[in-house]
C-alpha cells in the first residue's frame, strides 16, 4: 500500500519522500532530537523511532516475531513512534490517524507472536489509532481494553515482568503504562471519572509517573472533576517534575494561571501572568524542537484576562484549552458523521451508553453491529470519583 505520508503535530522527524511503501523504513528518515534538547521524552521519542525501524526491517525480513515484540516496545517506550497521518480517500475524513504499521502487517505480527505480550499491544495500538474508523472501529476499541485489563491481570499476578532484569519489552511494561493507557480509552468514550479513576491507579503502581499525573490534571481541569486549588497544586508539581523542555509545559503553566483566574485566593493577577508568559515561552520552545506544525499561536493576556472576568459575571460558564483537532464525538452522528444542526435538529444518544449519537434510528440499526460490543463496555457503570490527591 503506498501513500503520501506527512507526521503528525509532534513527532514531525520522519520526513516523507513522495510515494512510499508505509512499512519500508527505508522510506523514513529520523532527525533525532537529541542535539536540540536534553529533554528525556524526546530523547526517548528517538530511541523509540529507531525501534520501529527496525522492527519493520525485520518485518520485511519475514522475523515477524521479533518485529511485533520491538514495535510494541517501541509503543510502550513512546506511543508517538508509530503514530502517523496518512493522505486518505475522499471516502474517510482526512484527520484520521493511522499507525505506521498498516493493519494487513498488523494481523501478521498479532498471528506470528507466540508470547502474547507482543500480540496483545499491537490490538492496544490498533485501538488507539483505528479505535475512530467507522464500522469496525469500535470492534477494536473494546479487543484493545480487553487486552489492557487481560495485561493488568497478569502483571497484578507476575510483578516481576515489570522489571528492566524481565527483558520482556524492554521492561517497559508496567501496570502504571497500563492504566494510563486505558484511561486515554475511557476519554474517547466520555467516561471522564473512570479515566480519572484509572490515572490515580498508575500514579499509585508509580508515584513517580508524571505523565500520568500530567494527564489527571489537565481531564481535572477541563472537565472541572476537582477544585481550583487540588488542580493548580497537581500542575505545580507537574512542572516541577518535568523537564522545562517537556510538551507538556504549555498546558501546564496555561492552567496554572487559569487557575489562578478562577480562585484570587490561589494568587496574583502578576502571577497569572507570569504563569501565562511562561506557557507562551514553552510554546516557542515547541516549535523549536519539533517544528512548526507544532506551535500554536496562544491568546494575549488581555484576551484571556477579559475572558475570565466574563466568567466570574457568568460562573456557569467553563473554559479550558481544547487538544487540537479534537471534535466531540457527541455531536456527529456516528453512522454517517452528520452535525448537531444550529436549527433545533438535535442527534440522539445511544439509550443505552449515552456516550455516541446518531442522527436517526435508521443510522443507529446500521451501526449496531459495529457499535455493540463497544456500547457494552462505555455503558458499565463507571465508579465513584477519587476524592484523594496522590
Amino acid at each position: 500500500m503506498s501513500r503520501h505520508i506527512c507526521t503528525n503535530l509532534r513527532a514531525s522527524l520522519l520526513q516523507r519522500k513522495g510515494k512510499v511503501d508505509i512499512n519500508n523504513p527505508e522510506q523514513y528518515r529520523h532527525i533525532p532530537l537529541a542535539p536540540k534538547t536534553s529533554d528525556p521524552e524526546a530523547l526517548n521519542f528517538d530511541k523509540a523511532v529507531e525501534i520501529v525501524l527496525t522492527g519493520l526491517r525485520h518485518a520485511r525480513h519475514g522475523d515477524l516475531q521479533t518485529a511485533c515484540l520491538q514495535i510494541a516496545t517501541a509503543f510502550l517506550l513512546d506511543v508517538r513512534s508509530v503514530k502517523f497521518v496518512f493522505e486518505m480517500p475522499p471516502s474517510v475524513s482526512a484527520d484520521v490517524e493511522l499507525p505506521c504499521v498498516d493493519p494487513a502487517l498488523s494481523r501478521r505480527l498479532i498471528e506470528a507472536d507466540r508470547t502474547g505480550f507482543g500480540c496483545a499491544i499491537i490490538h492496544i495500538i490498533l485501538g488507539q489509532y483505528l479505535g475512530d474508523l467507522p464500522g469496525d472501529g469500535q470492534k477494536i476499541v473494546a479487543h484493545a481494553l480487553k487486552s489492557i485489563d487481560c495485561l493488568i491481570a497478569v502483571l497484578e499476578k507476575e510483578p516481576w515482568i515489570e522489571k528492566t532484569e524481565s527483558g520482556i519489552l524492554g521492561g517497559y511494561l508496567t501496570r502504571a503504562k497500563l492504566f494510563e493507557l486505558r484511561a486515554s480509552f475511557q476519554m474517547t468514550m466520555g467516561n471522564m471519572k473512570r479515566a480519572s479513576k484509572d490515572l490515580s491507579s498508575a500514579l499509585k503502581c508509580d508515584p513517580s509517573y508524571t505523565s500520568a499525573r500530567e494527564a489527571r490534571a489537565n481531564l481535572w481541569a477541563s472537565q472541572d472533576l476537582k477544585n481550583s486549588g487540588d488542580v493548580h497544586r497537581e500542575f505545580l508539581r507537574v512542572v516541577k517534575e518535568r523537564h522545562p523542555d517537556s510538551t507538556g509545559m504549555v498546558s501546564s503553566y496555561a492552567w496554572l494561571g487559569i487557575t489562578l483566574f478562577r480562585d484570587p485566593n490561589l494568587g496574583t493577577l502578576a502571577e497569572a501572568k507570569e504563569y501565562y508568559k511562561k506557557s507562551i515561552q514553552a510554546s516557542i520552545r515547541q516549535r523549536e524542537i519539533y517544528g512548526d506544525e507544532n506551535y500554536h499561536d496562544l491568546p494575549s493576556f488581555s484576551l484571556l484576562k477579559s475572558i475570565f472576568i466574563n466568567m466570574r459575571k457568568h460562573p456557569s460558564d467553563t473554559f479550558f484549552i481544547p487538544e487540537a483537532g479534537n471534535e466531540d464525538k457527541k455531536h456527529l452522528c456516528l453512522a454517517c458523521g452528520k452535525r448537531e444542526q444550529g436549527d433545533g435538529s438535535k442527534l440522539m444518544k445511544c439509550g443505552r451508553c449515552k456516550s455516541v449519537s446518531y442522527c436517526s434510528r435508521m443510522c443507529q440499526m446500521k451501526d449496531w453491529k459495529a457499535h455493540k460490543s463497544y456500547c457494552k463496555i462505555a455503558a458499565t457503570k463507571p465508579e465513584e470519583h477519587e476524592n484523594d490527591v496522590d
